[in-house]
């Protein structure tokens, strides 16, 4: 194991560890998994490596593009412009659209900064 992580044996392999941008399982399998898992505290990533939440890597929707959506309504809302690292306001139409939408300034950059 690495220094980030745990030997454990016979545990769920659902729930022995959290991966980053995963919501916590709401049940967890009845598998028995002995394996390495990631301490408490810590999250696996893609490479397979355990890092901190904080250090956990921004999701795929603030690479995102602004999308209006086909409907006509004119909602104020806030996307990530990863071109220039802000967070910057756009008219979404109200519905269809992508993830990169945030109600406020403040969503938007705890989501993606």
């Amino acid at each position: 194991c690495t220094k980030n992580e745990t030997y454990k044996e016979c545990q769920s392999s659902s729930c022995g560890e959290r991966r980053c941008g995963e919501p916590k399982p709401d049940a967890c399998t009845k598998d028995c998994a002995t394996r390495c898992f990631c301490k408490s505290g810590y999250f696996r990533i893609e490479n397979g490596s355990c890092v901190r939440k904080k250090d956990c890597p921004k999701k795929d929707r603030c690479y995102l593009k602004p999308k209006t959506g086909p409907c006509k309504a004119s909602l104020p809302k806030y996307y990530y412009d990863y071109d220039t690292l802000q967070c910057r306001q756009f008219i979404y139409g109200g519905c269809g659209g992508n993830a990169n939408r945030f109600d406020t300034i403040e969503e938007c950059q705890k989501a993606c900064k």
